[in-house]
């Protein structure tokens, strides 16, 4: 959904404005793909603190921050290198501002520091030019900053009712904040992007792991509607996708758009978990297998649809004679940004990744458990 957010449509090339607009429209909300993870990481990372607490009677901070030093930073500060240093320098049209340009300059100075802090987000919308290659690492920012807060949070708070009430704050707090920015700013990057007004998914995420681990919801009382709620994820998100148009996204509607986005993700999360075929279906190494580069993939999807930008140019430039670009060629863009992602990602874990990831699994001290085995009874 992301690697659609940020593939270019060339007005020009559709005749038909309907159909631009839809895909305008799809092009938009692919963004959400980032919620969808945002539930499902903070899922993730809350179950293993939690279940680290209860089997060795506290979290051990250094070796959390250690753990997601190695996961995230390496491919992160490369990724900086590549986008303020190495890109620049080279003679593409896209990768702007050039090196050495007083634009490079006031970029460098402008959005350095804050990415290399991971607090780049707050730097949205951006007011200088910022290279392509950075626009969409607010993210990983909004990851870093909410998951050392949380884990610093599990340390002095245990009760599961404080934890629930301390989500359902955050919760009713997002939304405010969110609301007064909608209503205070000009664009929906100001509120998009912060973390402290897009904690929907994380809370939701955490929450349903809390309710989980301490058994107030059960895998197994969840069963007979898993298939329910895998068709109501879908439902959720379309009804973003129909009533929130992009133009509403600085309209007061949007506080609870974000919201919808993250009950989809959540029901689609609970959905997985609770419905024996579809966890099949996602343990088929074919599905499964892919999951280790899915960063890579990630961090490397911009440059790769640049590339994929290019070769569209020399196709129209060379073969095609200067003709009209059609759902071919776009097509053919897709295939070759999405072909040169998987290239770069695999790369990217082959040389840099696993030897990170080997040393990440050596400091973790638990695992979370895996589900019961699924049957059509259950």
């Amino acid at each position: 959904m992301v690697f659609c957010s940020h593939q270019t449509i060339p007005a020009a090339s559709l005749q038909n404005s309907e159909a631009l607009r839809i895909l305008q429209i799809v092009k938009f909300w692919g963004l959400s793909g980032v919620d969808f993870f945002f539930v499902l990481s903070a899922f993730l990372i809350t179950t293993l603190l939690l279940t680290e607490r209860d089997s060795y009677g506290r979290i051990d901070f250094r070796l959390f921050f250690m753990r997601r030093l190695l996961r995230i930073w390496p491919l992160y500060y490369l990724n900086i290198l590549m986008a303020f240093f190495l890109l620049p320098a080279l003679p593409m049209p896209t990768w702007t501002p050039h090196f050495g340009t007083p634009e490079w300059h006031a970029m460098v100075a402008y959005y350095l520091g804050p990415y290399l802090c991971f607090l780049g987000n707050f730097t949205n919308p951006p007011p200088l030019p910022l290279i392509d290659q950075m626009n969409h690492m607010w993210s990983v920012c909004i990851e870093e900053q909410f998951y050392l807060g949380w884990c610093a949070i599990l340390l002095v708070v245990s009760r599961t009712r404080s934890l629930v009430l301390f989500l359902g704050a955050c919760q009713a707090g997002t939304m405010l904040l969110r609301a007064y920015l909608i209503t205070h700013t000009t664009d929906f990057r100001f509120f998009y992007c912060n973390t402290f007004s897009h904690l929907d998914p994380m809370v939701m995420g955490a929450l349903v792991a809390v309710l989980l681990h301490r058994k107030i919801l059960t895998v197994q009382s969840l069963r007979p509607v898993g298939g329910w709620l895998l068709l109501a994820a879908p439902l959720a998100f379309l009804t973003v996708v129909v009533f929130f148009r992009p133009i509403t996204l600085n309209q007061i509607s949007a506080v609870f758009a974000m919201t919808l986005l993250a009950l989809s993700g959540t029901l689609l999360l609970l959905g997985l978990l609770s419905y024996p075929p579809a966890q099949r279906l996602f343990s088929h190494p074919v599905l499964a297998g892919p999951g280790k580069i899915t960063y890579g993939m990630y961090v490397f999807h911009v440059v790769a649809i640049d590339l994929g930008s290019l070769a569209l140019f020399l196709w129209i430039v060379h073969v095609s004679g200067g003709g009209p670009v059609g759902f071919f060629e776009l097509g053919m863009k897709f295939v070759v940004s999405l072909t040169v992602t998987l290239i770069l990602a695999k790369l990217s874990w082959v040389l840099l990744e696993k030897r990170c990831n080997a040393l990440r699994h050596k400091l973790t001290r638990v695992a979370i458990k895996p589900l019961p085995p699924a049957t059509e009874e259950a």
